[in-house]
C-alpha cells in the first residue's frame, strides 16, 4: 500500500511543479524522494529505536530534557516498546502554565536543546510539531516520535551555520557564497538584483511587529529564493523548517520569547568549539603535513621537469573551444602580412631596378616595368577589397 501510495505521489510532485514553477524552491521530487526513503525505512521499527538511543545520548547534558527508554528486550522490526511518557503537549499553554512551569526557562531549555542537535551533533529531530513534544509534571521536555531524523555532517553545519550568521548580520555576499557552496546556483545575469531583493527581505525582518514570528529573516530570504525559482537541498529545507517551527512552538509558551537574540550567542559558541575542536586540529594538523610533504618533494620535482625539458620529453597539451578559430585567424592575418611584404618588396625592387637602369631602359623593359606595376596595383586593389568584405561580415 505505500509503495502505491508513493507512486501516486511522485506523480504529483511532477505535475506539481510542472504547473508552478513558484514552488519550485521545494524540490517536491526530491522531497518525494527523500520521504520514501524515510518511510520506508521507518517500516523497521529497529530503526526508530536506535535514533532514539542516539538522541537520548546526544541530549544526556540537558537536565531538563527526556527521551523514552527503549525495551530491546520487547521491540523488533515490526514492535517497537519504550518507556511510557505521561505530560501535556506543547501547545496546551495553558494547562502547561498550571502546572507551575517557568514558561521562559522551558522555551530556552527546549531551543538550547535543538541547536545543539543541529549544529553540534549533527543529528536532530526532524518533526517538532506539538504532537512529538511534550511537558512533563515536573517541567521535564520530551521528545516523541524518532522517524523523521536530519542528519549533517560536519561540512554541512558549517554552511548551514554561516547562512544563519549571514541572515542575522545582513550580510549578502557571505550568503550568496552559502548558496553557492550548498549548490544553489544563481544566474549571474540575475545576480544584482538577487542580492537586492535578499538585502530587502533581511531588512524588512527589523520591522516585524512583536506577535510575528522572530524567524521573518529566514522565511524573508526562502521567499526571495522562491521568486527566483531556486531548487533547495532537501537538508537545508528540513533545517529550516525545523528552526521556523521551533519558533512557533516555544513563542506559544513564551510570547516574549527573541529567536535573534538566543540564537547569536549560541552559534558563537558552535563556532568557538568548532574552531578548537580536536577535529579541526587533526585537520590542521593534516594539511600541515601534506604541505610539509609538498615542499619536500619541491626539488626533485622540479630537477624532474628540467630533465624533461633538456630530453625534449615535455608535451604540452592545450584544448580550447576558441583555439581553432584563434589559429585560423592567425593564419589568415599572417597570410596577409606576408602578401602585403611581397608586393611592397615587388614594388620596391622594381623601383630600384627602374632608377639603376634608367639610361639604358629599353622600350620593352619601359613596357615589362609598367605591367609589373599595374599587377601590383590590381592585387593591391583585390587584397582591399576582400579586407573590406571580412570586416562587414563580422
Amino acid at each position: 500500500m505505500i509503495e502505491t501510495d508513493l507512486r501516486i505521489l511522485r506523480d504529483i510532485a511532477e505535475r506539481a511543479e510542472k504547473t508552478s514553477s513558484e514552488i519550485q524552491i521545494f524540490n517536491f521530487p526530491a522531497m518525494v524522494v527523500d520521504f520514501a526513503r524515510q518511510i520506508m525505512a521507518e517500516l523497521d521499527f529497529t530503526r526508530d529505536g536506535r535514533n532514539a538511543d542516539i538522541l537520548a545520548r546526544n541530549m544526556r547534558e540537558f537536565e531538563g530534557v527526556r527521551v523514552p527508554k527503549i525495551y530491546w528486550q520487547y521491540s523488533g522490526r515490526r514492535l517497537l516498546v519504550m518507556e511510557y511518557m505521561k505530560g501535556l503537549k506543547i501547545d496546551m499553554v495553558e494547562q502547561i502554565r498550571k502546572m507551575g512551569v517557568d514558561p521562559r526557562a522551558l522555551a530556552t531549555l527546549g531551543f538550547r536543546a535543538y541547536m545543539k542537535q543541529i549544529f553540534e551533533d549533527g543529528f536532530f529531530h526532524g518533526d517538532p510539531h506539538p504532537g512529538n513534544l511534550l511537558i512533563t509534571p515536573d517541567g521535564k521536555l520530551v521528545f516523541l516520535d524518532f522517524g523523521m531524523m536530519g542528519v549533517l555532517r560536519p561540512e554541512k553545519r558549517d554552511l548551514l551555520l554561516k547562512m544563519l550568521l549571514s541572515i542575522m548580520n545582513k550580510n549578502v555576499d557571505d550568503l550568496v557564497d552559502v548558496f553557492n557552496d550548498l549548490g544553489i546556483g544563481i544566474r549571474e545575469r540575475w545576480m544584482d538584483a538577487f542580492k537586492d531583493d535578499l538585502y530587502l527581505s533581511m531588512l524588512g525582518s527589523d520591522e516585524s511587529h512583536v506577535d510575528e514570528s522572530e524567524t521573518a529573516g529566514i522565511e524573508g530570504v526562502v521567499e526571495t529564493m522562491r521568486k527566483y525559482r531556486l531548487r533547495v537541498p532537501m537538508v537545508t529545507m528540513l533545517m529550516i523548517k525545523v528552526l521556523v517551527m521551533v519558533q512557533d512552538d516555544y513563542n506559544l509558551i513564551d510570547p516574549d520569547f527573541d529567536f535573534v537574540s538566543e540564537t547569536k550567542p549560541i552559534l558563537m559558541d558552535v563556532m568557538k568549539k568548532r574552531l578548537f575542536s580536536q577535529a579541526t586540529l587533526q585537520k590542521s594538523v593534516y594539511s600541515i603535513l601534506d604541505a610539509f610533504q609538498n615542499a619536500t618533494d619541491l626539488p626533485e620535482n622540479v630537477n624532474e621537469t628540467f630533465k624533461r625539458l633538456s630530453t625534449g620529453k615535455v608535451t604540452m597539451k592545450i584544448a580550447h573551444d576558441d583555439l581553432d578559430r584563434i589559429g585560423n585567424s592567425i593564419d589568415r592575418a599572417s597570410y596577409k602580412i606576408l602578401l602585403g611584404l611581397l608586393l611592397a618588396s615587388i614594388v620596391i625592387g622594381m623601383s630600384l631596378i627602374v632608377i639603376a637602369t634608367q639610361n639604358i631602359l629599353t622600350e620593352e623593359s619601359f613596357l615589362l616595368t609598367i605591367g609589373v606595376y599595374a599587377v601590383v596595383v590590381l592585387v593591391g586593389v583585390f587584397s582591399v577589397f576582400q579586407l573590406i568584405r571580412q570586416r562587414d561580415k563580422r
